[in-house]
């Protein structure tokens, strides 16, 4: 059905608009969903540069290709190019939302957890501080979601024997 919807919008509105991107964006999520990561890679990284030159690079739907590209190349094992997409990704919300948005921090928690993957020490450290400071100016400090990142802070310092920065969180 996803298929018939997305080959009906490209002979009704044409290959480039939004409608039928959001018909491509949709058939690759099921593509995702039904583990045929390939197919969904081809499809997500098309309609991420048509969503750039159509949409622009900050508009909502773009992003939401953007983090779809990380998610499929973190799942198919391509940490390096999911990392470079996350990046990218949160230098987006940044820009386009503020550090202080939930979904900025939401895509923060992605990235941390991709350095994790790749073992980068000090970088997952100073991001687990980076998150927490925001939570604690979003929600605040007693906030559960807050208390957890503090919990995974220090369990990350424990992790990789920082000990010294471990005691300092108590």
């Amino acid at each position: 059905l996803q298929e018939a919807a997305y080959d009906l919008s490209c002979k009704v509105h044409g290959p480039s608009h939004p409608i039928t991107l959001t018909a491509q964006h949709n058939l690759a999520v099921l593509y995702q969903d039904l583990r045929k990561f390939d197919r969904s890679l081809d499809l997500l990284e098309e309609v991420y540069m048509l969503r750039c030159q159509v949409l622009g690079k900050a508009h909502p739907d773009t992003l939401l290709t953007l983090s779809k590209l990380a998610e499929s190349h973190a799942r198919l094992g391509d940490s390096g190019q999911a990392l470079i997409f996350y990046e990218e990704l949160y230098d987006r919300y940044c820009e386009v939302y503020g550090k202080e948005h939930l979904d900025t921090i939401s895509v923060l928690e992605d990235l941390i957890h991709c350095h994790t993957r790749q073992d980068h020490k000090s970088v997952v450290l100073d991001l687990r501080r980076e998150l927490h400071g925001q939570l604690c100016a979003v929600l605040g400090k007693t906030h559960p979601r807050t208390l957890a990142s503090l919990s995974v802070w220090a369990k990350s310092c424990e992790r990789y024997e920082d000990y010294q920065r471990a005691t300092e969180l108590l």
